[in-house]
């Protein structure tokens, strides 16, 4: 495995380390996670569903002071994969980035996917609101972009994207990279599978891919049954207790 990194391209507290991408021209999707994990959950089930090659990684004295580890072997938090045949490039992080270190992450990315000419970005996040829906926002760098997405998304019109997604559309829109922020509606802080999901098909829609969410679906399932068992358990706890005190004539 080689550094892509050259000395003065990058900031020195973000270093990429990559193999020589196969695809030309592709996609680069980042996923960081954020609200409801729905990027961390995209990445995750992608990954697992399409089996990419594992090519890199990114490494900071930014990042938390650990390890994932895949089968009791250690990984990097944050790695780099190639689906070669789709010409694809997932950036998929176990850990969040601290708010002092998103610039630096987001400009060295951009810096990398300059160099290797890429033919757009992705970015992956959750957006809170209180609506009973689970919709998927867009928004992109460009006209150009926001047209390929326009009939399969909500465009996210007003408002703000904070964090690594925002940093991202900002600084391949400065230096004409073609870039689009996907956003998973989401009600809480909770893992939210079901939004993922409407991401996942979002994606097969705009890429022609095929990926099942079928599985992504049943886990939401388990985990919706899960939080409904703690939450009782937490009601049960919270119930005073009925003392009684013996009476003494």
């Amino acid at each position: 495995m080689r550094s892509d990194m050259e000395e003065g391209l990058f900031p020195i507290e973000v270093r990429i380390m990559a193999k020589e991408l196969k695809s030309a021209s592709p996609t680069v999707m980042a996923c960081f996670p954020g609200i409801g994990l729905v990027s961390t959950i995209v990445s995750s089930y992608l990954i697992q569903e399409m089996k990419p090659d594992s090519i890199g990684f990114i490494e900071s004295r930014w990042l938390p002071p650990i390890v994932a580890m895949q089968e009791g072997v250690a990984i990097p938090p944050v790695r780099i994969y190639e689906k070669e045949d789709l010409g694809l490039v997932i950036i998929h992080s176990d850990v969040p980035i601290l708010p002092g270190a998103v610039f630096d992450f987001g400009l060295s990315i951009v810096e990398w996917v300059s160099k290797v000419k890429v033919s757009e970005v992705v970015s992956i996040a959750g957006v809170a609101t209180m609506s009973e829906e689970t919709r998927v926002f867009g928004a992109a760098s460009d006209e150009k972009t926001l047209l390929k997405i326009k009939d399969v998304v909500e465009i996210f019109r007003f408002g703000t994207i904070s964090g690594l997604a925002g940093t991202l559309l900002t600084e391949c829109a400065s230096r004409d990279i073609p870039a689009l922020t996907l956003l998973g509606e989401t009600r809480g802080t909770n893992p939210d599978p079901r939004s993922a999901a409407e991401v996942i098909k979002t994606l097969n829609n705009i890429y022609g891919w095929e990926i099942s969410v079928e599985k992504l679906l049943e886990e939401a399932e388990r985990i919706e049954a899960e939080m409904h068992r703690l939450a009782q358990q937490m009601k049960q706890q919270e119930r005073p207790e009925r003392k009684e005190f013996p009476m003494y004539g």
